[in-house]
């Protein structure tokens, strides 16, 4: 309803300053400024004024400001700031009134012969006070959203330090079990060394105790052949010395057996030679041999004497 009555207003003040322009020639009138302003805000305008395309001062010069409610108006008052050109300001009060404001400047030049009226509104908007609501609205949420973020960081901490208590606990709790885990391994790598250390012990004793055995064996077997020898060698020496008293064919045929009995000495002694290199060592072999190679070189000897004679 209130725009319709300044849209009334201003019809009607175009109808009575155009009825005496119809008469006289135009001053041309042309308004520019705010159209849209919120409360606290200052309105500003500037207007020219022509004549046949001329910037002229007109003779007088009115501007008027109409308010929404369509009864109330303002008269303003209009700054020259150059031939033809003015300048305006309202400056909107705290508590205006919401809606639009018509802005009307009427003039005449040389005595009435050119006159001319324009109008320019601008809005009184609630734009301001919206921005203000909408700060404090957008200031309470941030507010809240600050309380939430606070409440949400401390159950994040709270969270975290259940976190850690409970990474502590299973740390530890691992760390107890490789504890025990090294002292098992510890006392089995123990009992290992024992265990390898008393075989080492058992497999020498049982290995000393075996070369004991043979090496007793073994000197026992050549202890028995060589008595068996010596007594062989004995008889034999015997029987040469029948053989050497007994006449040449006897000698002769002794000599035959003896060659005959030195021959089945000779691999008796080899195969001794060689059980004895086997069982006991070269070192009494070789005395053996010796022995047995002078009894020879002495029966050669005497045999050889015995021919002489």
């Amino acid at each position: 309803m209130k725009q319709l009555a300044s849209a009334a207003i201003v019809a009607l003040l175009l109808l009575c300053f155009a009825a005496p322009a119809l008469a006289a020639s135009q001053l041309v009138i042309s308004i520019d400024g705010s159209t849209l302003v919120t409360r606290g805000d200052t309105a500003t305008f500037v207007f020219t004024t022509t004549a046949n395309g001329v910037l002229v001062n007109p003779d007088t010069v009115t501007a008027t400001l109409y308010f929404p409610d369509g009864v109330t108006y303002l008269p303003l008052t209009a700054t020259n700031v150059a031939t033809g050109v003015y300048s305006v300001s309202f400056a909107v009060a705290n508590d205006a009134d919401y809606g639009f404001y018509a802005f009307v400047v009427s003039g005449s030049y040389q005595s009435g012969g050119y006159a001319g009226t324009a109008v320019k509104g601008f809005q009184v908007t609630k734009l301001q006070d919206n921005l203000l609501s909408a700060i404090g609205s957008l200031s309470g949420q941030m507010s809240g959203l600050e309380d939430s973020l606070v409440s949400a960081v401390g159950s994040l901490n709270s969270q975290v330090s259940a976190v850690n208590s409970s990474l502590t606990t299973v740390v530890m709790g691992d760390r107890a079990q490789v504890t025990a885990l090294t002292a098992t391994v510890t006392s089995s790598t123990s009992a290992l060394q024992t265990a390898i250390s008393n075989l080492g012990t058992t497999v020498t004793t049982a290995v000393t105790g075996s070369v004991s055995s043979s090496q007793t064996a073994i000197i026992s077997a050549v202890g028995q052949s060589t008595t068996t020898t010596g007594t062989a060698i004995t008889n034999l020496g015997t029987t040469l010395q029948t053989a050497i008293t007994g006449s040449q064919s006897t000698v002769t045929t002794a000599i035959g057996a003896v060659s005959s009995g030195v021959s089945g000495v000779s691999t008796t002694l080899g195969n001794l030679k060689s059980s004895m290199d086997s069982s006991f060592g070269n070192i009494q072999n070789l005395e053996y041999l010796l022995v047995v190679v002078g009894i020879i070189a002495i029966v050669l000897i005497a045999i050889v004497l015995m021919r002489k004679k």
